[in-house]
């Protein structure tokens, strides 16, 4: 899959369902890439394969916030996406965080936290790609 089409519909995914954000001024949203594969002896991930993704944080959300936005996410459902069970006992999990993922693996996820001071409480979307070779791209997989 060209990374081209791979960033636009993880970009897209996004903004689905966190339109513009442009009300939160401590919004971010850039690309991350990384690899699928382990560089021994290092065991640093490498490529190709590829994994792709994008977020947006937002500080300072209300509970009313959180839930808008948490009900944006679940519209995913309605597209084909399937809301994944969430692990059994880890620590520090909101029970409003959600994740979703399609049949060809791309994902879109919240998550709520608070703050390092625990002063705010922060939401976390992020949407990614499962792993991916470009076209001319060599490698075991």
């Amino acid at each position: 899959m060209p990374k081209a089409q791979v960033l636009a519909i993880i970009s897209e995914n996004l903004d689905a369902v966190d339109p513009g954000s442009a009300s939160v001024p401590q919004d971010t949203a850039k690309v991350q890439e990384y690899g699928c594969d382990t560089a021994f002896p290092s065991a640093l991930p490498q490529g190709p394969p590829w994994w792709y993704k994008v977020q947006r944080r937002h500080s300072g959300v209300t509970d009313e916030q959180i839930q808008q936005r948490r009900d944006a996410v679940l519209t995913l459902a309605g597209r084909g996406f399937e809301v994944l069970a969430r692990p059994a006992s880890r620590n520090g999990d909101d029970p409003r965080d959600v994740v979703l993922r399609d049949s060809r693996g791309f994902q879109v996820s919240m998550s709520v936290s608070p703050s390092p001071d625990g002063s705010v409480t922060q939401v976390e979307i992020t949407s990614s790609s499962p792993c991916v070779r470009h076209s001319g791209e060599d490698g075991p997989h």
